[in-house]
């Protein structure tokens, strides 16, 4: 069970950081205004990227 919990504890972290992050970009748009020339794609890129360094990590 440990086993599982750290492969998912960090996948989660940030997911949830990407989804702060969008609410921010949405409600301060002035500040986070780079974020909008970045493509959509680039965000689910990013994410599955870290995915699968965090599984590498982990499983030695």
């Amino acid at each position: 069970m440990r086993e599982i919990l750290s492969i998912f504890t960090p996948v989660i972290a940030t997911i949830a950081t990407a989804y702060i992050m969008a609410v921010l970009g949405l409600v301060l748009p002035e500040v986070f205004g780079v974020l909008e020339g970045i493509p959509q794609w680039m965000w689910t890129a990013v994410l599955l990227s870290l995915t699968v360094s965090v599984y590498k990590y982990r499983c030695y």
